[in-house]
């Protein structure tokens, strides 16, 4: 009798384990889920001022004159403070939708933020539990997707970010709670 009880206690305990899995699958929709609704999320961008003073040569002028070999860029007009020459450039119409977001510098220059990619919930690496299993961290990865024009010179397309979930088993359920930065891997 004991025996049978034994296996009966056993049996039930492996099904309560077993309701309390996250399921590989469960979380990347509760994180695909998160970033649908968040979709800014999931954009990479980069931002510049959009000129040139005389022979400026620094990172945003590198990349600045890529954008504009590419046709990225065309100019709106030259002018000179001091004696420098300044070249002052603005965004195609073609690609106006790539834009986030225009300011201007505190000397009136156009400055841009572009969307340069896409992100997507690639891959679950794996899931860790609290000791009761009412908790579990996620590990997981973004990858790019969907390069803009601004993003073909900008962004390496085999670049990852490594995130952690975290989720809570509350009412039979888990539930997205939070995504933090996974710091193991950088």
């Amino acid at each position: 009798m004991n025996r049978y009880l034994f296996l009966l206690f056993f049996a039930l305990t492996l099904v309560a384990c077993n309701r309390n899995n996250l399921k590989l699958e469960e979380a990347k929709q509760n994180l695909a889920e998160f970033y649908k609704n968040n979709p800014k999320e999931l954009q990479g961008t980069t931002a510049f001022e959009a000129i040139i003073k005389d022979k400026d040569s620094g990172y945003n002028n590198i990349l600045f004159r890529l954008y504009i070999g590419a046709g990225l860029l065309k100019l709106k007009e030259k002018i000179t403070v001091s004696d420098t020459p300044i070249y002052v450039y603005q965004i195609t119409e073609a690609n106006y939708p790539y834009i986030i977001k225009e300011t201007k510098s505190k000397y009136g220059y156009p400055i841009f933020v572009v969307k340069t990619f896409d992100y997507y919930v690639d891959q679950i690496t794996d899931i860790k539990y609290s000791p009761d299993r009412k908790e579990a961290a996620v590990k997981f990865n973004l990858s790019i997707r969907n390069l803009t024009p601004f993003g073909k010179d900008a962004a390496d397309p085999n670049h990852k970010m490594f995130l952690l979930g975290f989720f809570k088993f509350v009412n039979n359920v888990w539930q997205f709670e939070k995504i933090e930065p996974d710091f193991d891997k950088y």
